[in-house]
């Protein structure tokens, strides 16, 4: 199964937190989201290290930054 999900997930399009806290990226109002690190890997490839949703109020954007802002407390991972 693990090996399907990763098939799958190789077809969409990949934004790195650089991207994204550039502001070079764009993001739809809510969603999944599939986070990875550098370093790990799992299933012949990169290994997902959290899967997310978003559904709810449009903010998946703001829910995203909080992960790559210096205040790490408001972060769940």
């Amino acid at each position: 199964m693990c090996h399907r999900v990763h098939a799958i997930v190789r077809k969409l399009t990949e934004t790195t937190f650089a991207e994204f806290d550039s502001g070079g990226s764009r993001f739809p109002n809510n969603g999944v989201y599939l986070v990875y690190e550098r370093g790990e890997f799992g299933h012949d490839d990169t290994r997902i290290v959290r899967i997310g949703s978003h559904r709810g109020r449009g903010n998946l954007e703001s829910r995203l930054r909080e992960h790559v802002t210096p205040n790490k407390d408001r972060s769940i991972f």
